[in-house]
């Protein structure tokens, strides 16, 4: 399971941010996490999301150890 998704912060300023929302199974438990897209990547991580490229391999191009 995984998806992007927009979030807009407020306060002084106003900005999306987006994050990248993945389940893996490590060891025998399931973990959710986040990680964050950077803007310049993000139409390659949702490119990549449409056409179902393995999560850790997205992961890998983000910058997060698996």
């Amino acid at each position: 399971m995984h998806y992007c998704e927009k979030q807009t912060r407020s306060g002084k300023k106003s900005y999306e941010q987006y994050y990248y929302h993945y389940e893996l199974e490590i060891k025998g438990k399931r973990v959710k996490r986040s990680a964050y897209i950077p803007k310049d990547k993000l139409d390659v991580v949702q490119e990549w999301d449409r056409k179902k490229v393995d999560v850790i391999f997205i992961l890998q191009y983000l910058g997060k150890a698996v």
